[in-house]
């Protein structure tokens, strides 16, 4: 992992780890046919739709480690991929799974995923979280903790919020002391219709009985944009490890 992937605890942070997932799943999706490229030239284009991810232990900085990605199913709306996360002896760190839409650059609408995916070769046997991302409830009796604008950092090559910047929205909600007294063990998170640049937006948190924190991400005008749940853990759990190296590694 490299320094850029790491936050003050020397181990990569949860907006890095759904990065490397995305960016997999991008390329994955070139070499398939079915990426960016192929899909521009039809006027249509991928969006993550949910993901899910489960650390069983967060990479360190200067860590070598190993993604694997794979197409897991296709419905007929729904595109599912998985991913992992292994250390250099192949042991699981961080397992994922995520579901996928097409959408038509002109109507936004999604697209009938079986005549899209008819020539990807999926894994049906295999999954990461032996369970698919799940549809979550609203928030109830949501606070608000944080309002920002999304800036020009924050738009992807679609023209609108990239995921991963939701993840960093919701995380900065959260004050820096419990940064430095937690990890986030599990994330849920459902998108739920595009963010454009320079619209407002504000993070809503409510945290159950069992101590589950949930989150809304609602633009200005009222419309919910993305739901979220995270479980968090003391942060002796997360087995914090020293750089191994001045260099860090890919």
């Amino acid at each position: 992992m490299h320094s850029y992937d790491a936050d003050f605890s020397h181990r990569a942070s949860v907006p890095s780890l759904c990065k490397l997932f995305v960016e997999a799943a991008w390329r994955h999706a070139e070499q398939l046919g079915v990426g960016f490229r192929q899909l521009s030239a039809q006027r249509r284009f991928w969006v993550l739709s949910r993901m899910a991810v489960e650390v069983e232990r967060y990479p360190s900085w200067g860590e070598e480690v190993t993604l694997v990605t794979w197409p897991r199913d296709a419905g007929s709306i729904f595109a599912l991929r998985d991913f992992e996360i292994l250390s250099a002896n192949g042991g699981r760190l961080v397992g994922g799974s995520s579901a996928w839409l097409v959408l038509d650059a002109r109507t936004r609408r999604p697209q009938r995923m079986k005549p899209i995916a008819a020539s990807i070769p999926a894994l049906t046997h295999k999954s990461a979280l032996n369970q698919d991302p799940e549809k979550l409830d609203p928030v109830k009796n949501g606070r608000q903790e944080m309002k920002t604008t999304a800036h020009y950092s924050a738009v992807d090559v679609n023209g609108h919020v990239n995921s991963v910047n939701y993840v960093s929205w919701i995380l900065d909600s959260y004050p820096l002391e419990f940064h430095r007294a937690h990890c986030v063990r599990s994330l849920q998170i459902n998108f739920l219709c595009e963010t454009l640049g320079g619209e407002e937006i504000s993070v809503l948190t409510a945290k159950d009985r069992t101590g589950v924190f949930h989150h809304s991400i609602v633009k200005s005008a009222g419309q919910e944009t993305c739901r979220a749940l995270m479980r968090w853990e003391e942060v002796s759990a997360c087995t914090p490890r020293a750089p191994t190296t001045g260099q860090a590694q890919g």
